[in-house]
């Protein structure tokens, strides 16, 4: 049984006065009968839930019945309050997290709110946000967006695309989408996006293939990297290996570093970003691409 989908289920009944199996079971893509045992779970946790028979039935919350700010733990308001902060330039994001602040002041009184701690600065790149809102005002309406699209690969066109959700990686956003002219699921970097436009058509929202999940994998072939670096990047160098992964060279004038990465052109980007300042030790196919790039690179540059 799936924490998230039984709070998805809850957070239904609770902001809709009523909510047959067969409309749960279409929103979280399970059968009747599972969402059964959800709504028996819920019951057994103390959530008085009431099934209403007859052609409008369903499953309804008795009205007596409130979300007592104890329902979460002091560590989950954290972590509630913590997420919606990395949204805080959106105005409901702040009313959000306001709530989540009031409600978890009564949990303990030992309760130190380690978000306080914690500070997000949004992007200010006005595009960004623009394509951002724009999104999202798509998702909400389920309308279809004409985007101007500039692949990796260098390739320019236009798109039709079903937006389904926005996915932030590593810093960077996503929209995962239903492409009309590939016929099938892709993922679209927003700043490689630079015409954004809402149309007036709405679609039905197709199911979710799975992929979403893989797309934060790497699914190359991990490997081990030692690398020899000098004192002028050692702070940048602990922050992506960590300090533990961090020793004195022997003869004292500089560092080895240890990790494992998967084999891609990400590994390779991140070593090159270092410039003349990190040399890889091992193993010999990275050091071969290395030195392979720093010979096209030096080849441009000649005289």
């Amino acid at each position: 049984m799936q924490n998230g989908v039984l709070f998805g289920i809850l957070m239904t009944l609770l902001n809709q006065k009523r909510a047959s199996a067969t409309e749960l079971a279409a929103k979280y893509e399970l059968s009747p009968r599972t969402i059964n045992r959800y709504i028996d779970a819920l019951g057994e946790a103390g959530i008085p839930i009431v099934s209403v028979s007859g052609r409008h039935g369903g499953f309804e919350i008795m009205d007596s019945f409130r979300l007592e700010a104890a329902y979460f733990t002091a560590g989950e308001y954290e972590r509630l309050i913590e997420s919606v902060k990395g949204f805080s330039g959106d105005e409901m994001a702040q009313k959000l997290e306001e709530k989540l602040k009031s409600l978890s002041k009564s949990v303990s009184d030992d309760f130190f709110l380690a978000s306080d701690k914690l500070v997000v600065f949004n992007s200010d790149n006005k595009s960004l946000l623009g394509k951002l809102q724009t999104v999202k005002d798509a998702l909400k309406k389920n309308l279809v967006l004409d985007i101007d699209y500039h692949a990796a690969e260098g390739n320019i066109g236009k798109r039709r695309i079903e937006p389904l959700c926005l996915y932030l990686r590593d810093g960077q956003w996503y929209v995962y989408a239903f492409c009309r002219l590939r016929e099938d699921f892709r993922f679209f970097k927003l700043n490689r996006i630079f015409g954004c436009t809402k149309t007036q058509e709405k679609f039905s929202p197709r199911p979710f293939d799975g992929r979403l999940a893989d797309f934060n994998e790497r699914k190359s072939p991990r490997t081990d990297v030692t690398i020899a670096f000098k004192p002028n990047v050692l702070a940048e160098v602990e922050e992506w290996l960590g300090v533990e992964n961090v020793v004195k060279s022997k003869d004292g004038n500089g560092y080895w570093g240890f990790g494992s990465f998967p084999y891609d052109k990400m590994l390779v980007s991140k070593i090159m970003g270092f410039g003349s300042n990190v040399k890889v030790l091992r193993p010999a196919k990275l050091v071969s691409e290395i030195r392979k790039i720093a010979k096209n690179i030096s080849e441009l540059y000649s005289l």
